[in-house]
């Protein structure tokens, strides 16, 4: 990773596990954070930039959310992108956000299997590809 990407992954781990209290554990192409056993969030480093999944409403509103289906989470329907420093307090606002809200119980959100049939996967290229 860029140094100023891992700067940012580094405040966001640091704010889920110490702030949070969120058990975090790495997967082959992510790192998940969980309360119990409910997802929170999920980081995809991406090169130069990350992918975070976040356990919010499928419509929360914000020019910075992206559709989260092609990461496949029936729990976590939308995902922010953290390109530069300013991404990375955005990140952070809306990664306490979902962890309140896991905590809190209040989080609700299960897309059914049949939402991801059909899903636009990200290539290596960016573009969209239909699986």
């Amino acid at each position: 990773m860029k140094k100023q990407i891992r700067s940012a992954f580094d405040q966001c781990y640091g704010l889920m596990v110490s702030e949070h209290r969120c058990d975090a554990y790495v997967k082959t192409i992510y790192v998940g954070f969980s309360i119990g056993d409910e997802m929170v969030a999920a980081i995809y480093p991406r090169g130069d930039w990350l992918e975070i999944a976040l356990a919010l409403p499928e419509n929360v509103e914000g020019a910075e959310f992206r559709d989260g289906t092609h990461l496949t989470w029936p729990t976590m329907p939308v995902s922010v992108e953290v390109r530069t420093a300013s991404d990375v307090a955005v990140a952070k606002r809306h990664l306490g956000t979902a962890a309140t809200r896991v905590a809190a119980g209040e989080h609700r959100v299960r897309r059914p299997n049949e939402h991801f049939i059909g899903r636009v996967k990200r290539g290596n290229s960016g573009q969209g590809v239909r699986t």
